[in-house]
């Protein structure tokens, strides 16, 4: 049996993935950038006169922390499901497969606190046809 689509699939969200670690390293570079930082703090003082310089400096170091996470998170699960993708590969492993793409799609949504949704949905797509499709009967007279 083929399992031509869920290869795309995975491929498909593989490269979702991809695009999910792009939008981390541009974080990180704005979170590192001295004159974005600086402008993002006096736009930031200006609209709450309240918070301190500090304040802010601490929450775009989060921010660029949450960059270094979302390209960790995203690499892992472009690796597991490149894995999945070979053990789908001539129907050698379908039912591990299935289960390495649903786990990876539900743990890497929640790690990247739903900012990954888009790319698991493929993921998960792949992992439920890769455990739900059985190959054809044969009839034998």
């Amino acid at each position: 049996m083929k399992r031509t689509a869920e290869v795309i699939l995975s491929i498909v969200g593989a490269v979702v993935y991809a695009g999910l670690a792009i939008v981390g390293i541009f974080i990180r570079m704005i979170g590192s950038n001295e004159d974005i930082k600086n402008d993002v703090t006096s736009e930031m003082i200006n609209e709450d006169p309240t918070m301190s310089a500090q304040e802010v400096n601490d929450l775009l170091d989060v921010v660029g922390g949450l960059g270094w996470y979302v390209i960790v998170v995203s690499i892992i699960a472009i690796i597991l499901g490149i894995v999945a993708m070979f053990m789908l590969k001539g129907n050698k492993m379908p039912k591990a497969a299935g289960i390495i793409l649903i786990v990876t799609a539900v743990i890497s949504t929640i790690a990247t606190a739903f900012m990954g949704l888009f790319c698991a949905l493929f993921y998960l797509i792949a992992g439920i046809m890769a455990l739900v499709r059985k190959p054809p009967r044969t009839v034998e007279m």
